[in-house]
């Protein structure tokens, strides 16, 4: 389970304290990230992301390069010189899924900060204005095969298309999340821990002193820890022993 804390404070500001209980869906994490401009758990939470992108995506290769001699038996094709075409096609549609992947996560997260129209000129890219002429190329010059490789291949231009037109329009530094032009000048703090008496005083400091190199009044810092230790030990005392893993956003 994860408790989350964010605290959005401002000098002369009120302070505004929220609470959640969440799961870990890509999505509705982000979502609170976004809205409190959390650039740190923002990347911290792509930098997951892609790394179970990654992860997913090799085991796929691997389960698909183990059962491409099953292919025919598992399809029902019973034509020894299609099976070996449907066979090697799989080889041939391996080194792609990676770049799927992280396309299809790209195209979400950019939907979500309402870069709709970047999300649907990638999704056209991956899905038809890079695939489609792939596909017909590699069938004209390899024949069959050669649509295999042809829907591997424009995926993978796809992916490298859609990195350079971000990277041009929004600049290199804002890729791939166009996060640099939000975040300068923004002092931005994560704090992770496991809840239980001795972390969440430590937390509590940490944050105490966080919020008192940033300027805050030191009424509002008072508080601001007072309400962020109520709530991680009503956290703790209501999960009783169970492990919580908490963190707060500054």
């Amino acid at each position: 389970m994860l408790a989350r804390v964010g605290l959005n404070v401002q000098p002369g500001q009120p302070v505004l304290v929220e609470a959640a209980i969440e799961g870990a869906a890509f999505t509705p994490i982000m979502s609170v990230y976004l809205s409190e401009n959390c650039f740190k758990g923002i990347r911290k939470l792509w930098r997951m992301a892609s790394a179970t992108c990654v992860v997913e995506s090799v085991a796929a290769m691997l389960l698909m390069i183990l059962l491409s001699g099953e292919i025919p038996d598992l399809t029902g094709i019973t034509d020894p010189e299609l099976g070996g075409v449907a066979s090697r096609g799989i080889l041939f549609m391996t080194p792609s899924l990676i770049f799927t992947c992280y396309l299809y996560m790209l195209t979400s997260y950019y939907r979500l900060i309402d870069k709709v129209g970047l999300s649907v000129g990638i999704s056209a890219m991956r899905d038809s204005l890079c695939v489609v002429p792939a596909v017909i190329a590699g069938g004209m010059i390899f024949g069959i095969e050669g649509v295999f490789i042809g829907a591997s291949a424009g995926t993978v231009l796809a992916f490298f298309l859609s990195m350079l037109f971000v990277g041009k329009k929004y600049g290199w530094k804002n890729l791939p999340l166009l996060l640099h032009s939000r975040e300068e000048g923004l002092k931005n703090y994560l704090f992770e821990t496991e809840v239980n008496p001795e972390r969440v005083t430590r937390l509590r400091d940490s944050a105490e002193r966080a919020l008192r190199e940033t300027g805050v009044a030191a009424r509002q810092v008072i508080r601001m820890m007072l309400m962020l230790e109520d709530l991680l030990m009503l956290v703790y005392e209501r999960n009783g022993h169970k492990k919580v893993s908490a963190e707060c956003a500054l």
